[in-house]
């Protein structure tokens, strides 16, 4: 791949082989690191990926755990606990990672 005549691809490889990762950063450094990015113009989406992390343990959107209460009621769990409704509802616990080349 190192060989090939596709310029990303071979770029690409070469930093894999030469451990020239791409760096990294967060939501703070947006502007300046698309603005490093500009050199590759309509390529920039081999250089650039975003990845957004949560830390939250339980999202009851996507699953939601059903508790039967007094008088067999059905109540989803962050309504039944204080601890885990502040885990839920915390937004401070979603990160974003840009990593760029």
């Amino acid at each position: 791949m190192q060989k090939s005549s596709d310029a990303i691809l071979k770029d690409l490889s070469m930093r894999l082989m030469n451990r020239k990762l791409f760096k990294y950063g967060d939501e703070d450094m947006r502007e300046e690191i698309e603005e490093s990015l500009k050199k590759y113009g309509s390529f920039k989406k081999y250089y650039f990926f975003e990845e957004v992390n949560s830390k939250v343990p339980y999202k009851p959107q996507y699953v939601p755990i059903l508790i039967e209460g007094k008088n067999n009621e059905i109540k989803e769990l962050s309504t039944c606990s204080a601890i885990i409704s502040a885990l839920v509802n915390n937004p401070n616990d979603i990160k974003t990672t840009i990593y760029y080349g």
